[in-house]
């Protein structure tokens, strides 16, 4: 018997750049004039001097990297925010990163407005504030947008292709469509979603096959992952306590601290901690934060659990090595399950051996 071949597809170099995203900034009294000398992320990932003293206006993933990073170098550093550190995700997460950062000498200004930003006499940065400290002056020798970015479509014309903005925006479909135009499909950081790597390429692979093959095919996310290297680490996957409840889930709550992990307070990680939330009648696991050394891998497990719709005790049945940092995992795990009624494998812990 014959078996047929598969068409070959003809590769083709691109010599298109991807048009990709630029620095966001915000209406600041004063910002315009200023221009350039405001750094945004892009300058400081080319900055090679050290200055004295820093502020970063924002206290999303980019304002916080930085933040830390500086202070360490060497720099006086205040982060100023609108309202809190992570404020998309659960509260207790956002106030323990902040109460860590005070103490490695960063300063964290929270529900805080940034009113103006002016240059005094001796060349140094003043950003005037508001907040429940009242009006106060910031001074310092850089100051730095940290306050998200935009996509960059102004020079697309993408009107000649019938296609609308929405403000900065254009509305794509879940198969990546380009809405007003069944032929455009976009991927990445030009449809303003969420502008980190690991999703442009799986929306790139999306579009290209939907517009190769005419398909519908999407990308249901349900783990959604979010990291921030700051340190510790930040990582969320799935949806927060508040979207759960308003979507009429009933929740079940696990939590741990990094101190009763073995493995993370011998790496100096003493102050984090973790944090599940799952529906009490499905038993399924919904959301899942984790502040604590190397999130950003450990959150892998609990998204999986959350892609594929399984329940805390298929997460608690599982075999964890002893002693490992994922052990901060399995102990909320195993909590979430007594809580549902499950009998978790016994496990050493730091107080039973």
């Amino acid at each position: 018997m014959r078996i047929p071949s598969r068409p070959r597809i003809a590769r083709t170099r691109s010599t298109t750049p991807s048009t990709g995203s630029l620095p966001a900034r915000p209406p600041i009294d004063g910002l315009s004039e200023l221009g350039d000398e405001i750094w945004t992320n892009d300058d400081i990932l080319a900055n090679t001097a050290l200055p004295e003293s820093l502020v970063l206006i924002g206290a999303g993933a980019i304002g916080l990297e930085f933040a830390l990073r500086y202070a360490r170098l060497g720099s006086s550093v205040t982060v100023i925010a609108r309202s809190r550190p992570l404020s998309a995700y659960p509260q207790r997460f956002g106030q323990q990163l902040a109460e860590i950062y005070e103490r490695e000498g960063v300063r964290v200004l929270q529900a805080t407005s940034p009113q103006r930003i002016r240059r005094d006499c001796d060349g140094l940065y003043v950003v005037e504030t508001d907040g429940a400290h009242g009006f106060e002056p910031v001074t310092a020798a850089r100051v730095m947008l940290a306050v998200g970015r935009q996509p960059a479509i102004e020079t697309l014309d993408l009107h000649r292709a019938g296609v609308e903005l929405t403000g900065r925006k254009m509305t794509v479909s879940e198969d990546l469509r380009v809405e007003g135009a069944d032929n455009l499909f976009a991927a990445g950081d030009v449809i303003g979603r969420r502008m980190v790597v690991h999703q442009a390429h799986i929306e790139a692979g999306i579009a290209a096959e939907n517009a190769v093959a005419d398909g519908t095919r999407i990308w249901d996310r349900r783990s959604d992952i979010q990291v921030v290297f700051c340190d510790p680490e930040f990582a969320y996957a799935g949806v927060t306590p508040e979207a759960a409840e308003a979507a009429g889930h009933q929740l079940v709550h696990g939590a741990k601290d990094s101190r009763l992990v073995g493995k993370l307070p011998l790496g100096g990680d003493d102050h984090g901690f973790g944090e599940f939330i799952a529906d009490v009648e499905s038993h399924r696991l919904l959301g899942a934060g984790l502040l604590c050394d190397d999130a950003s891998n450990l959150i892998h497990l609990p998204a999986f659990l959350i892609d594929h719709r399984h329940t805390v005790h298929d997460g608690a049945a599982a075999e964890y090595y002893h002693p490992t940092r994922i052990e901060i995992v399995s102990s909320i795990l195993d909590d979430m399950s007594e809580q549902l009624g499950g009998t978790p494998p016994t496990r050493p812990d730091e107080r039973g051996g």
